[in-house]
């Protein structure tokens, strides 16, 4: 079972969190930027998502395998994970000048929102109360170590 940590401890679940923050951020500054500037919104986001994704494929689908269940919701969040960045895909190569555009982006804007409240419900929070808390302070440290992180 974890213990708990003094309040000024960083873990990797915190670093995740501050990740799915950025996340959310960067969606609402997409969906209300002008349609000058959101190719240039859009690319910042696709960076957030794609340095969480590698964060999480390093360090937490590993951990996730030792919880109950934890190869199933894996492989869940993965799916979600592969229809958002499907969608992304989509937008990158339609750009914010095409019909779809809306469309596509309020589908995405679902998905990814949807599959962050996942991850903090589901995996995080098992995580946090199934796996010793000095090893998810050890992974924030590796992922600093090795700059896997924004």
């Amino acid at each position: 079972m974890g213990t708990a940590l003094a309040p000024a401890t960083i873990d990797v679940i915190d670093l995740l969190m501050d990740q799915h923050e950025e996340i959310r951020e960067a969606v609402a500054r997409l969906a209300a930027a002008p349609s000058a500037s959101r190719g240039d919104a859009l690319r910042a986001l696709a960076e957030l998502i794609e340095a969480h994704e590698d964060m999480e494929a390093r360090l937490l689908h590993p951990l996730a395998q030792r919880l109950p269940d934890g190869d199933a919701l894996a492989h869940a969040l993965v799916v979600e994970e592969n229809r958002a960045d499907e969608l992304l895909g989509q937008l990158l190569a339609a750009g914010p000048d095409d019909r779809r555009f809306s469309a596509l982006f309020a589908e995405f804007r679902g998905v990814i929102l949807g599959h962050l409240v996942r991850e903090e419900r589901d995996e995080f929070r098992q995580l946090r109360t199934r796996i010793p808390a000095q090893e998810l302070v050890d992974l924030a440290d590796r992922a600093g170590e090795n700059r896997i992180w924004l």
